[in-house]
């Protein structure tokens, strides 16, 4: 459920574990009636020069956390410990972005992969609007894009992204390194 909070209460909103993933512009109104279904706090900030009521809000939403295990692991009579996490952030109200990392619990950095999914711009003709997923090799660096054109799935690699097959026991892979 959507909430607005008073200017002044980021710190306290972040406190309770959410977090600022963009700005928006609108009436209390509008905001409650767009947003009622997500659980999004506004932070109330500046009024908009000119727009009575209208004012611009930081959107906080929250972390969503869970840890889990080999997918079959599940269901099995010996109870197995969780190895990993899975966060998604669900950014869909405000800019049309869920973001996704899967990584292990040890903390290492190099077994994290990132997802972003996204409407964007078809690559191969400037103009159409089409599913994309980004794909990251961590927090900063992105390996490729994924576009749904008709039945066929484009793939465009990164600058200085590499894509190399390789045949393995079950038969070909492709590393993207």
């Amino acid at each position: 459920m959507a909430v607005i909070c008073e200017f002044g209460t980021a710190p306290e909103q972040a406190r309770d574990g959410y977090k600022i993933v963009g700005l928006v512009y609108g009436t209390d109104e509008e905001l409650l009636a767009e947003y009622s279904s997500l659980d999004v706090r506004f932070v109330r900030g500046a009024a908009v020069h000119g727009q009575p009521g209208v004012w611009e809000f930081a959107a906080m939403h929250p972390p969503k956390s869970v840890q889990v295990k080999h997918w079959q692991a599940y269901g099995e009579g010996e109870a197995k410990p969780a190895t990993h996490q899975i966060d998604i952030e669900d950014q869909r109200g405000v800019n049309g972005q869920v973001y996704l990392t899967v990584g292990a619990m040890d903390g290492a950095l190099d077994d994290m992969i990132s997802v972003v999914a996204e409407v964007n711009t078809n690559p191969a003709t400037g103009t159409d609007e089409v599913p994309c997923v980004h794909v990251s090799f961590d927090d900063d660096a992105m390996a490729f894009s994924l576009f749904k054109v008709g039945d066929k799935i484009l793939l465009r690699l990164e600058n200085d992204v590499t894509l190399t097959r390789t045949e393995s026991p079950t038969g070909p892979l492709f590393v993207v390194g």
